[in-house]
C-alpha cells in the first residue's frame, strides 16, 4: 500500500478472483470513497507453485 496525494494505492496479487471488490470495499470504508486505487491481479493457475 502507498499514497498518492490523498488516494490509496493498494497493488499486489490476490488468490481470488473477487477479491478487489472486496480490497475495494474495505479501503474505501477507511479512507472514504473516491479516494482509493486498487491495483490488483488475480494469476491463472497457481502463482508461486504454492499449495493452497
Amino acid at each position: 500500500m502507498s499514497m498518492l496525494g490523498n488516494t490509496v494505492v493498494i497493488e499486489g496479487l490476490v488468490d481470488n478472483p473477487d477479491a478487489d471488490a472486496y480490497i475495494q470495499r474495505v479501503a474505501a470504508d477507511i479512507a472514504g470513497e473516491g479516494r482509493v486505487l486498487i491495483r490488483v491481479s488475480y494469476p491463472e493457475g497457481d502463482p508461486g507453485g504454492e499449495a493452497h
